[in-house]
């Protein structure tokens, strides 16, 4: 098995132990904790213990072994089922299909998602749903059809996004390793050549290229030049020794002098009468050059560079030592090859970082965003479900607004981040068409009203103003960005909503007096689930909105720029394709000031 993914396998049952003690730990306590769920007791504790008896077993197995001999995937998935099985027992003396301790469920999935291929977290989600759905038809306990929905919904969501995340890092680890030894291979096999071009096999690209000259210049060349293609239109010089720096950026067509012909031919050229009236090699005519070489560098058949030399000295350049120069040209092939594998393996092992940062992040985040709506939906339930004869008509009321609060919230989340992956696919075209750009703003701002309550708002250009886009698309564009204004800018801000035409475009722009957004923040905004701040200090939300806006903007074949001033504001404007009705330019005052 993959040492990479032999030792993944290890640390993720190494963390399903910890889990479980974990969750055992808070079993054991939950029975005797005010308003426990727990009915039955007896049966309860026993389950408990069995769960403990099987973290217990299997931290005692021998895991490295096991994989080792190919059984470890057999073993996890027993694991797997026996926990999914536990937690239907857990359910039964806790209220049934109704128990809270249902989202154990998340935990198994998250546990199965992260360690099994796709089959068989399949198989395993099939398992839990018909555990669930036993239960509740054996203890005639099942909740309404929308929460039993919503519910495997959800744990459904759960398995994809782990088991999502969970491919991309092991993709991301094994491409990373694939170019390390990629890497290792090559820079053995440069160790072997010859001890005349050892400086040449620098990993750093303008180290090789110095070294390459270098070498050059142990031979006995008064001046060296690397010189490279330049869009298969011509060529320039892009390192030299003993080159004037004020001819290095010179663009010479791809048929011009010897240079030229090495390009087009791929054959070295050597020459015992420097050409001096070659406009290939004009620039070091002064130098007292009598010899000339130039050599072709390879790189998958085709010549990248051609590498120059020039000597004052007689008898240096001769025909029959055309393969040395060669071998050394070969040489700095393998050098740019070897330093181009390098910056490679070192930009997959950035990325490589920074996907594991944003995993991170992103579970955390999403975990949170999730949680707290579901608590309170939960806790609204619980309340409902065991006060409902002793509360008042006024608070069953608070707690179903509360609770269809938080499902509006859930339900939005979901579908801004189903609706960005399928942007990002290229499954979701936009439905182009005129749209009253004055009747939109309206709409949107009459919907925000809670929001800008103590916001001084002011709508300008936009009556008669018609553009051609998605309107649906459009609106939550401009939600989003009010919304944002709303969170992030203190009571009293002006905020300015301006429609102004701009070269056969309509150029749509919002405008806000608040604190602005420090530069650092400013160049992330737009990315998926890149948000300011840290986890526990930012405010709710996946911080999709802007990365829809941007999403719909490219779809719509334009842009959204944003600038910011911290202490003066941030403006965003968004271009969008102009219909045929013309602006009239009037402008409308709206005071949402409560």
């Amino acid at each position: 098995m993959d040492t990479q993914l032999k030792d993944y396998l290890l640390r993720t049952v190494r963390i399903g132990v910890l889990v479980t003690v974990a969750v055992v730990g808070l079993l054991v306590v939950l029975p005797w904790l005010p308003g426990t769920p727990v009915a039955d007791r007896t049966t309860y504790l026993v389950v408990v213990a069995v769960t403990a008896a099987g973290a217990l077993v299997v931290g005692r197995v021998p895991w490295p072994s096991i994989i080792d001999r190919g059984w470890g995937h057999h073993l996890l998935y027993l694991w797997s089922i026996g926990d999914i099985l536990l937690v239907t027992a857990l359910l039964v003396p806790t209220g049934g299909a109704d128990s809270p301790l249902f989202w154990t469920y998340a935990l198994t999935t998250v546990f199965f998602a992260a360690s099994y291929p796709l089959s068989g977290q399949g198989t395993l989600v099939a398992l839990t749903v018909a555990c669930y759905l036993a239960v509740g038809a054996v203890t005639d306990t099942m909740p309404a059809v929308a929460d039993v929905v919503e519910r495997l919904v959800l744990l459904g969501l759960i398995a994809w996004m782990c088991s999502f995340l969970s491919r991309e890092l092991l993709d991301a680890a094994s491409g990373h390793a694939a170019a390390r030894d990629r890497a290792e291979r090559h820079a053995a096999l440069l160790a072997q050549v010859a001890d005349s071009a050892r400086h040449v096999h620098d990993l750093d690209p303008e180290r090789a290229k110095l070294a390459v000259l270098t070498a050059l210049d142990r031979l006995g060349f008064h001046t060296a030049a690397l010189v490279v293609r330049v869009d298969d239109v011509g060529y320039r010089v892009d390192a030299a020794t003993g080159w004037p720096e004020d001819c290095q950026d010179d663009v010479i067509p791809m048929d011009v002098g010897v240079v030229g012909e090495v390009f087009r031919t791929g054959r070295t050229i050597m020459l015992e009468e420097y050409p001096g009236d070659d406009r290939s090699v004009a620039s070091i005519r002064d130098q007292g050059i009598v010899e000339f070489v130039a050599v072709p560098i390879h790189l998958d058949g085709v010549v990248v560079a051609v590498l120059l030399g020039g000597t004052a000295t007689r008898g240096l350049v001769q025909q029959d030592h055309a393969g040395e120069f060669e071998l050394l040209a070969s040489f700095a092939a393998q050098a740019m090859e070897n330093a181009d594998r390098f910056r490679a393996e070192r930009e997959a092992h950035e990325r490589l970082a920074a996907l594991d940062a944003m995993k991170t992040d992103f579970l955390a985040t999403v975990s949170r965003e999730l949680r707290t709506p579901l608590t309170v939906i939960a806790g609204a339930g619980r309340m409902l479900a065991a006060e409902w004869d002793s509360i008042d008509d006024r608070t069953r009321q608070e707690l179903l607004v509360q609770s269809n609060a938080s499902v509006d919230h859930l339900s939005r989340v979901i579908r801004t981040m189903l609706d960005l992956s399928a942007m990002q696919a290229g499954e979701l075209r936009p439905d182009i068409g005129p749209v009253d750009l004055g009747g939109l703003v309206t709409t949107v701002l009459d919907g925000l009203v809670d929001d800008l309550d103590r916001h001084q708002v002011v709508v300008q250009g936009t009556a008669d103003v018609v553009v051609l886009a998605d309107r649906g698309l459009l609106a939550r564009v401009l939600d989003d960005l009010l919304r944002n204004v709303a969170l992030y800018t203190p009571a009293g801000t002006l905020v300015a909503v301006t429609a102004r035409p701009v070269d056969g475009d309509v150029e749509l722009e919002v405008l806000d007096r608040g604190p602005g957004i420090p530069r650092a923040v400013l160049e992330g905004l737009g990315t998926p689930f890149l948000r300011a701040g840290q986890i526990n200090t930012r405010g709710r939300g996946l911080g999709l909105g802007l990365a829809m806006a941007k999403e719909t903007l490219r779809l719509h074949g334009r842009e959204m720029v944003i600038t910011s001033t911290p202490g003066l504001g941030t403006r965003v404007r968004l271009t969008l394709p102009a219909a045929a009705t013309p602006p009239t330019g009037r402008t409308v005052r709206r005071s949402l000031t409560a």
